[in-house]
């Protein structure tokens, strides 16, 4: 992630889809949507499209703060995860099988663009 720029973050896949910076913010979304559940079980539902609504092009600025969000979000779940006793009800465990499916998707879809922009950058132009 750290040699993609925010203009090549910023282009939306073919032409069409969802941008590099719209599909990392998600991913930090849900990891961090996913921590606070662990540890708020009441946490009310998620507007799973804001982030679809509201990321597209991004400055360099606002790239960076999206990759420290995934860090961030990433090493905060990761320490809930590392403690045992979240394991021990049939919700968390559902909760973090649905987080890894959900992110290797979305996983997914950044390394095909990735790829876009590596081998056809006309498709990807910013």
């Amino acid at each position: 992630m750290a040699s993609v720029t925010a203009a090549q973050a910023s282009v939306p896949l073919a032409g069409v889809g969802a941008t590099i910076a719209a599909q990392v913010k998600h991913i930090a979304f849900d990891l961090g949507y996913v921590a606070q559940c662990l540890c708020h079980p009441a946490t009310p539902p998620a507007d799973w499209g804001e982030v679809w609504r509201t990321v597209g092009r991004v400055s360099p600025s606002e790239w960076q703060a999206i990759q420290q969000e995934l860090r961030t979000n990433y090493h905060h779940l990761n320490t809930l995860l590392a403690n045992l006793s979240l394991w021990t009800t049939p919700a968390n465990l559902s909760l973090a099988i649905a987080l890894i499916a959900h992110a290797a998707y979305h996983l997914g879809e950044i390394r095909q663009a990735l790829w876009l922009h590596q081998t056809h950058p006309s498709l990807t132009a910013p």
